[in-house]
């Protein structure tokens, strides 16, 4: 099949080169799988967190519905839910609330102005972690 020595060598240097492309793009893959699954992770902490601080919206609702919280005016009360069924990226299975009255002035500069006829501000934060 072959005249030459010389092209016996051509066919090992042939098969050596598509080893390593067949390595390089199954490293690649591997790569690109690996830093998905990494962003997928970090997105699924971020919307549980955003779930759990709109359970603290819908607590604190419920809570000034049956008048179980008395907030005095342009003053705010913070309440900290904590719940064992958050999962476990939120920080200490804990969610801060801060229910305001108009007028407040919240730590960052604003200032509580209730929408739609409501009397009060809410405002919920859930601190998740995130470790790759």
């Amino acid at each position: 099949m072959f005249k030459d020595r010389g092209e016996k060598g051509i066919a090992l240097f042939l098969v050596l080169g598509t080893l390593l492309v067949v390595i390089i793009l199954t490293n690649v893959i591997l790569v690109l799988m690996s830093s998905q699954s990494r962003l997928t992770h970090h997105q699924v902490s971020r919307i549980q967190a955003y779930y759990a601080s709109m359970a603290g919206v819908n607590y604190a609702y419920d809570q000034l519905r049956k008048q179980l919280i008395n907030v005095p005016p342009s003053s705010a009360t913070t309440v900290t839910l904590h719940d064992e069924n958050f999962p476990g990226s939120i920080v200490n299975k804990d969610v801060t609330i801060v229910i305001a009255t108009e007028g407040y002035n919240f730590p960052d500069g604003t200032t509580c102005v209730p929408a739609g006829g409501s009397s009060h501000c809410i405002r919920s934060t859930a601190t998740y972690t995130y470790t790759p």
